[in-house]
């Protein structure tokens, strides 16, 4: 009876040890890019209006097709971004800081239809939505 506990017991000795050698974690990192891995982005979202209203057939009254977007930190121009403007709205990531920016419709091309408006000094935090409205007279 001894002679047959031992051998289970070496058996589930032997059972354990090949368990916990072929249940090790192993990461390897195949991603071999150069971009730096920086702070976790958040999402800057902008509305417009032409003259109070959000509705987009002032685009066209207006002869206003694109809506630039250029977003600024302490350094210079970090983000440029083209929407249609009748979609009233834009969105885009930006990693975490403190930012200005400018926005302008124009006719599609290099012809702009409107003043160009400075947007107030925001601030972008990771995993959110910093919002911001504004309005072309």
């Amino acid at each position: 009876m001894k002679q047959t506990f031992l051998r289970s017991l070496r058996c589930l000795g032997a059972f354990a040890l090949v368990t916990l050698g072929s249940s090790a974690c192993t990461i390897k990192s195949t991603d071999t890019s150069s971009r730096p891995i920086g702070p976790a982005a958040g999402t800057f979202a902008v509305r417009w209006s032409i003259s109070g209203s959000f509705d987009p057939s002032q685009c066209d009254r207006h002869r206003a097709y694109t809506m630039e977007l250029a977003i600024y930190d302490g350094r210079g121009i970090v983000a440029n971004q083209s929407a249609p403007c009748s979609a009233m709205s834009t969105s885009l990531s930006l990693d975490p800081g403190s930012y200005t920016g400018t926005m302008t419709l124009t006719d599609g091309g290099e012809t702009a239809r409107t003043t160009t408006l400075d947007l107030r000094p925001f601030s972008v935090q990771s995993y959110s939505t910093t919002t911001g409205d504004t309005d072309f007279p």
